[in-house]
């Protein structure tokens, strides 16, 4: 889900505030985690990437 669909999932009524504001803070903590390739699972993405070229 990106940014637009989640803002459309509030207009619609899909998700309420709290859940709006939860998506928006899993995903700040998220992408700090990335900056700080602290991220697992990217790693084992790029695990996974090898294991399938071998």
């Amino acid at each position: 889900m990106d940014e637009d669909e989640l803002e459309e999932a509030l207009e619609g009524g899909s998700v309420n505030q709290k859940m709006y504001d939860l998506a928006w803070t899993e995903a700040n903590r998220i992408i700090s985690l990335i900056r700080k390739q602290k991220f697992p699972l990217l790693h084992y993405s790029k695990d996974h990437k090898e294991l399938l070229k071998a």
